[in-house]
């Protein structure tokens, strides 16, 4: 059996920037116009090319599928069995993007085992590109009064959904909408926790914070829960560094609040008025979720062990069903049973590594407006299942909290078995 000898980079900023394009189109989704399955198209071909890579650097041969292998297997046969195998397109799409997210966890579980990462760096550097992006499309609009469509940039079949409320605009960085920033970014937020074992960091707070530009009433919700948690875990910590972290969590917030007052408070009823008028559910969202709701609860008692299949409209044909939570959604998909499971595993892994404030942070991802196949989701879901089996979870056991942590700028060369 040959033998491959393949230097990797252990801490190297353009393999990083190159992984972290690959996972911005395969997590962020975009419309196509008349072809929708474009869209679908683009986000599946940058997830295999990641995957690939990844495979190359961890060893075709190497991954141990063992570690989500049965989860993979299992569900697939669970959402064919409910679709009595129709719905082949959308069963192929969901399972697709299903694998890939798994391949990716394992693939960074595997190359953790080596002392290596391929992902945390990555997922670093893609949620500060996501926030820079958002600063940045304030920053030109502040300058030159004009809305710049960096999403329309990054995906040339899509188009941004820029909303304006009073005479301010939702912003939306490099994603489609508003709301779509928000959830997306949350997540990712969660992504990179379970991945690397940090939550509560400043990169993590500025990107949560951030949130708060994007007028998002779910995005409002999150990042209080958020910021709850945040000063718990700092304030429980009772050290110096727990101490001042909270201390400069406190003055930040204070500083940011007075510079949004300074510079829309006159904007502040339209405001207030808005998130009232959203709180009523009278908008296209808010009557997407009534419906939703309305339409799980006729189909709950058929729901309580097997789903129905994926091409059911369980909401009348609302605009967004998605927008009810991802929760709902899967449960009328998969079942209520297999939704509640899905979701524990995650507030088990989150409560494992960061405690109940860990829990707590998880909450708003059983309310993100993600689709069945969201890779996003199930990403979060195989890193769960990761920790909780393997009890260490990804990172090479850190110290908690401790920043100093880092691996070292060296090559190795690595055995791949192909």
């Amino acid at each position: 059996m040959k033998t491959l000898k393949l230097a990797v980079p252990r801490r190297s900023s353009w393999y990083a920037c190159i992984t972290m394009a690959f996972l911005h189109y395969f997590l962020t989704p975009s419309e196509s116009g008349a072809s929708p399955a474009a869209a679908v198209l683009i986000r599946a071909v940058s997830g295999a090319a990641l995957t690939a890579v990844l495979l190359a650097i961890c060893g075709l041969r190497k991954v141990d599928v063992t570690r989500l292998g049965p989860w993979t297997i299992g569900l697939f046969i669970w959402f064919a069995l409910i679709n009595r195998l129709q719905n082949a397109q959308l069963l192929a799409v969901m399972f697709s993007f299903m694998l890939l997210s798994f391949a990716l966890v394992g693939c960074e579980a595997k190359s953790r085992s080596r002392g290596l990462t391929v992902l945390e760096k990555p997922l670093t550097y893609l949620v500060i590109f996501w926030v820079f992006a958002l600063l940045l499309q304030i920053s030109l609009f502040a300058i030159s009064g004009q809305l710049v469509d960096l999403h329309a940039i990054l995906h040339p079949l899509s188009e941004a959904r820029i909303y304006g409320v009073a005479d301010l605009f939702r912003f939306t960085g490099v994603h489609i909408e508003p709301g779509t920033y928000a959830n997306w970014l949350y997540a990712l937020v969660m992504l990179r926790a379970m991945i690397s074992g940090r939550l509560y960091d400043r990169i993590s707070l500025f990107a949560v914070l951030s949130i708060l530009f994007a007028l998002s009433a779910w995005g409002l919700i999150a990042v209080a829960i958020f910021l709850f948690g945040y000063f718990v875990s700092k304030i429980s910590d009772m050290t110096k560094r727990g101490i001042r972290a909270a201390a400069l969590a406190v003055l930040l917030l204070t500083g940011f609040g007075l510079f949004v007052y300074s510079q829309f408070g006159e904007h502040l009823p339209a405001l207030v008025d808005y998130f009232v008028l959203r709180s009523e559910l009278e908008d296209v969202s808010g009557s997407s979720k009534v419906q939703a709701l309305a339409g799980f609860k006729q189909l709950a008692p058929q729901l309580f062990i097997v789903g129905m299949p994926l091409s059911t409209d369980f909401c009348g044909g609302c605009a967004s069903p998605q927008d009810a939570g991802f929760l709902l959604n899967i449960a009328v998909y998969a079942g209520m049973l297999v939704a509640i499971a899905l979701f524990v595993m995650i507030f088990v892994a989150a409560y494992r590594e960061f405690g109940v404030t860990g829990a707590l942070a998880a909450l708003p991802l059983a309310f993100a407006k993600f689709i069945f196949y969201e890779p996003m989701f199930w990403m979060i879901f195989g890193a769960a299942v990761v920790r909780i089996r393997f009890g260490i979870g990804l990172h090479p056991n850190p110290p908690k909290h401790d920043k100093s942590f880092t691996l070292p700028t060296t090559y190795k060369k690595y055995d791949l078995n192909l």
